[in-house]
């Protein structure tokens, strides 16, 4: 179940009474998050402590679900969720804080000890729950399941499992049917998804799904979207039109994940843009978008290289955790560069290393012509960290409050916050604003 959403464009339409029914069953079951503790392979090999996320993604899920993980932070943990869906924006803002901090993701019931493996769990065990946020407990993954929102939530994981016994669902998210703000498509929600390192198709086959239904994902489609991290992953390029700031222009993109070096289950992913420059649209500008490396370290250097030219991408500043530097290119030295089979980035730090990421070429010139054709009849907008797009309802900073204290101290970043708490004892909450 998809709750409405202010970026709803080409999704189910439903009346005010429809909508009510739906949020109220939400709000009866809002997502609950704990910390489960079981045995030494409770959640995989090695494995003996995870998050756990239940219940529906209600409106007031992100904020609730971030503040918890800033406090605990243990962003080792793995992630496993096992809801029927909800509020859309809420489930997208949780999966972009996931990426954020390079969390693992999957799909799977936690049962507290003092429960019964009823699906979906009781009001009593959900009482449970509420009361202590810490508990001893049994992952299940038959008959748990990822619905609808959940499922962009699941992918903002870097690194994500799916249980063979596990289900995703997927169907036509809605918008009310006397919401003025509609657009054409669904840019947002692409440009999301393809950041995260899945294929735009994702966002077509839930589209083809009737919102009253719901469509079980097969194994082989989840591989196709590359919902589950599995080895080296491309997405095809896609072209998009509407994005966000860029209201009448378009953009294409690809994403690529690859396991981390020196680590077979950590993964990352790198996405790639083409936008039109203004005012006429005849250059285009490629950008590279990164995660930061963690714990401050320095962020590295990116050339792409084609059989006739290395070119030298400029850093232009940072986006949700991710760096993004940009190339200015004619249409065509554009071209010239999606003739090879691949565009080749070397990435290169101040030490001397140094890692060769590749982007598959194939249907790049078909893409880049239709960009080419957008551009020129459009008065557009190049994309820029400042005008990227931002999590739904993103907080602006961070707060943090000593016991006792009503007022706060403000801070820019959690790092700053959580080291704050740490000189008190860990005593306090860190939250959003």
């Amino acid at each position: 179940m998809a709750a409405s959403i202010p970026f709803s464009p080409g999704f189910a339409e439903v009346d005010q009474e429809s909508a009510k029914k739906i949020e109220e069953s939400i709000a009866r079951k809002p997502l609950l998050v704990f910390v489960a503790k079981g045995d030494s392979r409770a959640c995989g090999a090695g494995c003996s402590e995870w998050i756990a996320i239940e219940g529906f993604f209600d409106n007031q899920a992100a904020e609730r679900i971030k503040n918890f993980l800033i406090n605990l932070n243990r962003y080792d943990l793995p992630v496993f969720l096992n809801s029927n869906g909800g509020f859309l924006s809420q489930a997208i803002s949780i999966g972009s804080f996931l990426r954020e901090h390079r969390m693992t993701t999957g799909v799977g019931r936690t049962v507290p000890l003092d429960c019964k493996p009823t699906a979906p769990i009781s009001n009593a065990c959900r009482d449970l729950i509420i009361r202590a946020h810490e508990q001893q407990a049994t992952l299940i993954y038959e008959k748990a399941r990822c619905d609808s929102a959940c499922v962009f939530a699941l992918i903002g994981g870097s690194t994500r499992h799916v249980s063979a016994a596990a289900e995703l669902l997927i169907h036509s998210p809605y918008y009310l049917s006397d919401d003025q703000h509609q657009h054409v498509d669904n840019p947002l929600l692409k440009h999301f998804v393809i950041t995260m390192g899945i294929d735009t198709s994702l966002v077509d086959a839930a589209l083809a799904v009737p919102f009253e239904r719901t469509h079980a994902m097969s194994r082989g489609e989840i591989d196709q979207f590359g919902i589950e991290t599995n080895g080296y992953y491309e997405t095809s390029w896609t072209l998009m039109r509407g994005v966000p700031q860029m209201p009448k222009g378009a953009l294409i993109a690809k994403s690529v994940t690859a396991p981390t070096e020196g680590n077979v289950d950590v993964y990352e992913s790198r996405t790639v843009f083409f936008s039109c420059i203004p005012p006429n649209g005849q250059q285009n500008q490629l950008t590279y978008r990164l995660l930061l490396p963690k714990g401050g370290a320095s962020t590295p250097e990116v050339q792409l290289g084609s059989d006739q030219h290395v070119y030298r991408l400029r850093t232009v500043g940072s986006v949700e955790n991710s760096q993004v530097k940009v190339l200015n290119l004619s249409f065509e030295q554009s071209r010239e560069i999606a003739d090879a089979v691949s565009l080749h980035f070397n990435e290169y730090g101040t030490l001397g290393s140094h890692r060769d990421i590749n982007f598959s070429t194939s249907g790049l010139p078909r893409r880049l012509e239709e960009l080419k054709a957008a551009c020129e009849m459009s008065d557009v907008i190049s994309l820029t960290p400042d005008r990227s797009l931002a999590s739904p309802e993103r907080p602006r900073r961070l707060f943090y409050y000593p016991p006792g204290d009503t007022n706060g101290v403000p801070y820019n970043t959690l790092q700053e916050c959580n080291k704050a708490r740490e000189r008190a004892g860990n005593a306090g909450v860190c939250v959003m604003k």
